[in-house]
């Protein structure tokens, strides 16, 4: 299978292995331990806690604790990482009573439990004394990193980019062409970053695969976790396409997100094809590969419907490719016919989570889904 093929069909399967556990865990309410509203004596206190991220296997939490008044009895360690075991309460052993403790939990992250670097965890300690007090700690929280790597961080704005192993003046080239493509970007979907977005670039795909959920495609190269600010490439030097095809395609999945992040939280989600269209259409280089596939689907008149690319594109290879190739084509046929000030209003309605995406079409362009793609589809003299 062609490499430009297998660059774009990576999405879907990183996507569909990672992003369900993703949206359950941070569109969710966080759960606290229903202790964490308990007073706390005045006895027992925190003295010094560290953490340590292992990536991708472990994070370990340690904790000195002093009792000035009693014996310390019993800990718990109370941690919320895994979206679908929710908050765990983690009994931490003490064989002896002590007034002063030291303890440490290591929390698993390897296989299964895995978490993308950038993954909040929230946790705190509890403690209980001999006389009957208790401490409660206020939840605290991290973020974790891939450790394997020593990062070096530039940062201008809103955007920071992270990269190892090469010099400053590397990343300051990184900084300015990931500036110069949300600049593009911005102008495109009508408005820009609200938030801090970290881009972390990987020097080798290996290094890169690393950072993946067990069980990812060898060939994925890049991804974007918008519930988390994140996205991640592979670049090997300056004149790697990756750049150019890649980074602004995970760049425009982390800007739109923010600027529909009302919408989404309210359901109003965006069909496959308008995500994906959009990214591939805010690339600065396409591969002939991809245009050759759609012109095969012309020349046959196998386009895809849209309802059948609405929620997720197809696990077949080759039809996921054309999902990619059409949905780029029908993004440019909305531009073109609609123009970038009505495509813009478009994205700003999609914020509002009251609507849903066809009366959003409605609303801004003055047509709905399946009109605009009959249209669509008879402007390529394909069957209505």
């Amino acid at each position: 299978m062609e490499r430009s093929l297998l660059m774009f069909l990576r999405r879907i399967c990183l996507l569909s292995l990672l992003t369900a556990c993703l949206l359950i865990f941070f569109l969710a309410p966080v759960t606290f331990h229903r202790r964490a509203l308990a007073l706390s004596t005045d006895a027992i206190t925190i003295t010094s806690q560290t953490n340590s991220v292992n990536f991708p296997n472990s994070i370990t939490f340690n904790v000195n604790a002093n009792d000035r008044t009693s014996t310390i009895v019993s800990a718990t360690f109370v941690v919320n990482i895994h979206s679908f075991e929710g908050t765990e309460a983690h009994k931490i052993p003490i064989t002896t009573p002590l007034h002063i403790v030291s303890l440490r939990w290591q929390e698993d992250t390897s296989g299964s439990k895995f978490i993308p670097p950038g993954t909040m965890v929230y946790y705190h300690w509890e403690f209980a004394d001999k006389a009957g007090g208790t401490y409660v700690e206020p939840q605290q929280a991290l973020t974790t990193v891939d450790t394997r790597f020593s990062w070096q961080h530039l940062t201008s704005g809103l955007l920071q980019v992270n990269w190892y192993n090469r010099s400053k003046d590397f990343g300051q080239a990184i900084l300015s062409q990931a500036s110069m493509s949300i600049d593009n970007i911005s102008k495109t979907l009508g408005g820009g970053l609200l938030h801090p977005i970290n881009l972390w670039v990987y020097e080798t795909d290996l290094d890169f695969h690393g950072s993946l959920a067990p069980g990812s495609y060898e060939w994925v190269g890049g991804v974007a976790f918008p519930t988390l600010e994140e996205a991640s490439i592979v670049a090997t030097g300056m004149n790697d396409d990756t750049l150019i095809r890649d980074m602004p395609h995970e760049l425009t999945h982390l800007i739109f997100h923010q600027l529909i992040q009302y919408g989404a939280a309210g359901n109003n989600y965006p069909p496959t094809w308008f995500d994906e269209g959009l990214a591939v259409y805010n690339q600065a280089f396409h591969e002939p590969d991809m245009k050759n596939r759609f012109d095969q689907a012309l020349a046959t008149h196998s386009l895809l419907r849209l309802g059948e690319i609405s929620d997720g594109f197809p696990s077949d290879a080759n039809q996921a490719y054309l999902a990619y190739a059409q949905s780029w084509n029908l993004l440019t046929y909305m531009y073109n016919t609609f123009h970038q000030g009505r495509m813009a209003q478009l994205i700003r309605q999609m914020n509002d989570p009251e609507l849903d995406f066809d009366t959003d079409l409605v609303k801004a362009l003055g047509i709905d889904e399946i009109h605009l793609e009959n249209q669509w589809r008879l402007s390529l003299h394909q069957p209505g």
